[in-house]
């Protein structure tokens, strides 16, 4: 089928109802929720894909910003991605994703972030495996750490007050997120299950917060931290010693992470097991902004040279000398001898989830040895990974 014959627009209040059940269809999730989640959303951030008058699918664009390098990137997040049953396996989705990518180029929106369903369909738009999020998990009475060195006192709700101390946090671990509205929302979210909201420190200047909420599973009962934030040593011990004061009445506990976790770096032993695990993605939209955008080592001063091959987005097609400077990056249109990869491989290499030494071995680029070692120093970074899911 030509994707001529599709069209994609905002989500307009006619079609909203049709649109929530078809996000309830494909995602088997309960339709109150759903229909709550969207109207969070608002229909300007959703996008609907037509063929005539038929409504053929959708998906929602959660303007974020995502930290790289030190710096926060403003991204757009794709979630809740649906295909009517009766529209599979005739491009619609392809389609979807493309008309939507072109539109957030025409945004110069640098990045865009998605959590696959299905890999295969996302890689053919230009996504990459870009960092991860798994659920880590302890027995309670195996903390054991004590003593914690900060008050600990129960803190109100607040988001801006949160999201502070959140961001500060986040400018340290490459792939967090500055979130959402609706993600901040569905966080702290009480309406079903009760949430604790614990600070770390003075109430006036708290240097971390853990937020759980509690349960039974099976025969156990579990305790389940749905956001934390440690900006301090002092912080991080005392957020173990939290945990652990609660072996009476709790069996296990658990949290998300990366696959290399720091929050289990503060445990005398390595007790704290990884459970299932996620890798989402990511899409350079608009490779000049989001390499600009990005931060870089102080230290470093070097020129790179980037040849990309974009299927879709044909501005993004050319070579780019990025030099590097004060830990900020100055992009030109300019031919020059570096590294040559496709805009998967760009991904890839721009998050830090793979080392370029690594992308080279597995041919996702092409370079000389002085080219992957300049790449290698301008592109360090921790293990990206974040706590959130959307």
């Amino acid at each position: 089928m030509n994707s001529m014959t599709f069209q994609l627009g905002s989500l307009q209040e006619s079609d909203a109802a049709q649109f929530n059940a078809l996000v309830y269809q494909c995602f088997v999730t309960p339709v109150d929720r759903e229909a709550r989640y969207l109207q969070r959303i608002g229909l300007d951030n959703m996008r609907v894909l037509h063929q005539g008058s038929q409504l053929v699918g959708g998906l929602a664009t959660l303007p974020m910003g995502q930290w790289f390098g030190g710096k926060l990137v403003p991204m757009v997040g794709i979630a809740a991605v649906s295909v009517a049953p009766e529209w599979r396996g005739q491009r619609a989705a392809l389609v979807l994703m493309q008309e939507t990518l072109r539109e957030l180029q025409d945004r110069h929106v640098p990045i865009s972030t998605l959590y696959p369903a299905v890999q295969r369909l996302y890689r053919q738009v230009g996504y990459e495996q870009g960092g991860t999020r798994y659920r880590w998990h302890i027995d309670c009475d195996r903390i054991r750490v004590t003593d914690p060195p900060l008050p600990v006192s129960p803190m109100a709700v607040d988001i801006d007050r949160l999201r502070s101390l959140q961001q500060q946090q986040a400018a340290y671990h490459s792939g967090h997120l500055d979130r959402a509205p609706v993600l901040w929302n569905d966080l702290l979210d009480m309406s079903k299950q009760a949430l604790f909201l614990y600070q770390f420190g003075p109430t006036d200047q708290p240097q971390g917060y853990v937020a759980f909420h509690q349960g039974r599973q099976g025969d156990r009962s579990q305790l389940d931290v749905v956001d934390w934030v440690v900006t301090s040593p002092a912080a991080l011990k005392t957020l173990w010693a939290f945990l652990g004061s609660h072996r009476s009445q709790i069996d296990q506990v658990q949290w998300r992470s990366g696959l290399i976790d720091p929050l289990a770096l503060g445990l005398p032993d390595q007790e704290a097991r990884p459970g299932d695990g996620d890798r989402w993605m990511v899409r350079i939209v608009d490779v000049v902004r989001a390499l600009e955008c990005r931060g870089y080592p102080l230290d470093l001063t070097a020129d790179l040279y980037l040849t990309v091959q974009d299927d879709l987005l044909s501005a993004n097609t050319d070579t780019f000398r990025l030099a590097v400077a004060n830990g900020q990056g100055q992009v030109t249109r300019q031919a020059g001898e570096g590294l040559s990869l496709s805009i998967q491989g760009l991904a890839a290499l721009y998050t830090g989830l793979f080392s370029p030494t690594q992308l080279r071995w597995m041919r996702w680029l092409e370079g000389s040895d002085q080219a992957v070692a300049i790449a290698t120093q301008m592109f360090a970074t921790g293990s990206p990974w974040m706590p959130d899911f959307f």
